[in-house]
């Protein structure tokens, strides 16, 4: 009956689909997380998964998000498709299957929002659900049961330099030691963990690994283990036990306290299953994307919950749309189960508790106005982008003007549905509160149990709370709830930094420290240098220190100067060294300095003395004497020839009396 009903709709609703046109919408700033999305152009398919980039603009700390904003909160590779079934051919607002990845291709599980680290997440596209919010209200109100259901955020999506709305970021369900906590089965115990999803064939891919139930011909997918995993025994193990669980259940004896259905499946989790699909009157509940998982050793689970877009008055067939009337009592599974008495017993004490807490209407509306708030002006945009309000996309009932409207109208739905749901679940032997109700459903509380951090951006975040009491504790700008920076720590040490290392490997140098001279024959060159800056020579025929450097037949046995190349004339050596006696002991010059093997020492005595040239190498042992000996007053020089030495930094010293003199040579060979 579902099939044929959502056949005919989509006929006639297809060619109305179509004609809705998408307007261009720029994005510049938004309360939300913003997703930005390359994918270099290519069309992202169905499967598999082509390889894109994403970023993502989030100021933690409550800022406003630009779109000229860096990607502050994540970048990196990602694996994209498009997902869905229904959604896909029907809605030009397209919902994706995203894989984080690292540059190699590989999974990367990373958290984001908040949400435990995994690679697998979904890209929820609310389109037909006007609110924007029925899926998330489902969740939320599905963990506040004690169950796992995914996490989510809402953000706002650039794909491909194009602005396509408002978007859920969500877990995709899978096998997870925060998602879906169930073991891998073993050989010697098949028991669990599994994780299947029910679906009719049409929206089973031919790639699933699935089995056809015997009893009432129902499709299960085993989406754990995985299909290149699972073992033929495995696959056995876990279709008799759904098939003898069926079997039991659509007998006569199904509640029977000892050979009954009671054997096969966690009650608790059922119970808390069909209450939220019931009150939320979820059109596909036992009949798509249904999951149902089994721990080793354990009963078969019902949940996660998944999929409420066509629930809350949301549906306009199979009489969905109704305040009044159940449709679980004729739904596979369920409709068995709400005929044991002892299962009826058991929802309607559960109903009367979550009625009383979580389910308050108070507290339902509290979580709308908290959406409707974080939605803000970016709902605008949205519709802006796909201007659908006041239009009928399938499988519209109501069909709202307004954003408002739509909102009033999904609380209202839910007001009158709890109406019904307590005239036939609340029990009549249960006082009711003498008093009045608090905020958070407590009889004459003091609404303590419900008031918190309400934001989920925040590090104290507070999932029971519907009450804001303003103690929200945000992380500064680039740090975590634990104070560890999650960007890139500058060369200062300062988190998302501008600091930078300069040529040198200096923080914020400006290349000094390694730029000079590169020439080692120039008299200021540098060693250290690695950028070539300005050299400086000495004048032909003189030093670096500006001594004049004669060799040769220009030279006495002293070393003076006996010609004109340094200004000298043709008077005798020993005029010339008279008139060139140093007025102080110095070293005058050493050349070449570097040198390989051979340099030439200058230095000059002002008066008749012993004198020491010593040469050390750079652990301070002494590897050469080149003079010891009394000379005369005037500049001597003397050669080192240290071509049995290897490279390296040497040291010649001068001792003569009270003078010492020390300089530093470079042997490179």
């Amino acid at each position: 009956m579902y099939g044929l009903n959502i056949n005919l709709k989509l006929i006639f609703i297809g060619l109305f689909i179509i004609s809705i046109e998408a307007q261009e919408v720029t994005l510049t700033s938004t309360n939300l997380p913003i997703i930005v999305i390359d994918t270099d152009g290519e069309v992202i398919p169905d499967e598999p998964k082509i390889s894109a980039r994403m970023g993502i603009i989030f100021n933690v700390s409550g800022e406003i998000n630009n779109i000229t904003d860096p990607f502050n909160y994540y970048e990196g590779d990602i694996g994209i498709e498009i997902r869905g079934h229904s959604s896909q051919n029907l809605f030009p607002k397209k919902q994706y299957g995203l894989e984080t990845r690292n540059s190699e291709g590989e999974n990367l599980n990373v958290s984001l929002f908040g949400i435990p680290k995994e690679n697998d997440w979904v890209l929820y596209a609310p389109y037909s659900d006007k609110s924007l919010m029925r899926n998330v209200l489902a969740y939320d109100i599905a963990r506040s049961f004690g169950s796992y259901a995914p996490r989510t955020q809402f953000c706002e999506v650039i794909l491909n330099n194009e602005y396509v709305g408002i978007y859920v970021f969500m877990e995709k369900i899978k096998k997870d030691s925060n998602r879906v906590n169930i073991s891998d089965p073993e050989p010697d115990n098949l028991s669990g963990g599994y994780l299947l999803e029910v679906n009719p064939l049409t929206k089973i891919d031919s790639t699933d690994n699935y089995f056809e139930s015997e009893s009432q011909g129902r499709f299960f997918v085993i989406k754990f283990p995985d299909k290149d995993d699972i073992t033929v025994d495995q696959i056995a193990w876990i279709t008799n036990y759904i098939n003898t669980f069926e079997s039991t259940l659509y007998s006569g004896s199904f509640n029977d306290p000892d050979i009954g259905y009671y054997q096969y499946i966690d009650s608790p989790s059922w119970v808390d299953y069909i209450l939220l699909n019931e009150a939320f009157r979820n059109n596909d509940v036992f009949y798509s994307s249904t999951y149902l998982y089994k721990k080793k050793s354990g009963k078969l689970f019902a949940g996660p919950v998944w999929d409420f877009n066509i629930a809350m008055g949301n549906v306009d067939y199979n009489d969905n749309w109704l305040t009044e009337g159940s449709l679980l009592a004729s739904t596979y599974l369920s409709s068995i189960l709400l005929e044991d008495s002892s299962f009826v017993s058991a929802s309607q004490v559960r109903w009367n508790t979550l009625r009383n807490n979580q389910l308050t209407i108070s507290t339902i509306d509290s979580l709308i106005d908290d959406y409707v708030e974080l939605l803000g002006t970016a709902q605008e945009r949205n519709f802006e982008r796909w201007p659908i309000l006041g239009s009928d996309v399938w499988p519209n009932y109501y069909i709202g003007i307004t954003y408002e409207d739509e909102v009033n109208y999904l609380k209202q739905w839910i007001t009158d549905r709890f109406i019904w749901m307590d005239s036939q679940l609340l029990l009549e032997d249960i006082d009711g509160c003498i008093g009045q109700l608090d905020e958070c459903g407590v009889c004459n509380g003091n609404n303590s149990i419900c008031t918190g951090c309400s934001y989920q951006s925040a590090c104290n975040y507070d999932a029971n709370a519907t009450i804001d009491d303003g103690s929200c504790v945000f992380t500064e700008q680039f740090y975590d709830c634990d104070g560890n920076c999650i960007t890139e720590i500058d060369c200062a040490g300062e988190c998302n930094g501008l600091a930078k290392l300069d040529e040198c490997g200096v923080c914020n140098g400006d290349n000094s420290t390694c730029t000079g001279c590169i020439d080692n024959t120039a008299c200021n060159y540098n060693i250290d240098a690695t950028i070539e800056g300005e050299c400086e020579y000495a004048e032909e025929n003189y030093d670096c220190d500006g001594n004049c450097i004669v060799t040769g037949e220009n030279l006495d046995e002293n070393g003076l100067d006996c010609s004109e190349l340094c200004g000298g004339s043709d008077v005798s050596c020993l005029s010339i060294q008279e008139l060139i006696i140093p007025q102080e002991y110095n070293i005058s010059s050493i050349y070449p300095n570097p040198f390989n093997p051979v340099t030439n020492i200058i230095y000059g005595l002002p008066e008749h003395i012993n004198v020491q040239i010593l040469v050390y190498d750079l652990s301070g042992q002494q590897v050469e004497t080149l003079i010891n000996e009394f000379q005369t007053p005037g500049y001597h020089s003397v050669n080192w020839d240290a071509d049995n030495l290897p490279t390296g930094v040497y040291f010649v010293k001068m001792v003569a009396g009270e003078f010492v003199n020390t300089q530093k040579l470079m042997l490179v060979k």
